[in-house]
């Protein structure tokens, strides 16, 4: 799980080091609005897939049922 907003870099920068190093890896982004997610990925990362966003608040339940879902996935 990667946060779009994050001090230094972006989760979208962060993930593109990450996939430089292992382009296995899965990710998924937290972002607390739908609409700002919406908005980055038109404008700057319309390749990525919007099931790869959760949106925030989410329980710990739900955090865990999704990465299971995304970890079995063929994403």
């Amino acid at each position: 799980m990667i946060d779009v907003v994050m001090p230094k870099l972006s989760g979208f920068e962060l993930y593109e080091q990450i996939k430089k190093i292992d382009p296995r890896v899965k990710v998924c982004f937290l972002t607390e609005s739908e609409m700002y997610h919406k908005e980055v990925r038109v404008k700057d990362h319309c390749a990525f897939n919007i099931d790869l966003f959760l949106e925030k608040p989410i329980s710990i339940d739900d955090l865990v049922m999704e990465v299971n879902r995304k970890i079995n996935s063929g994403q």
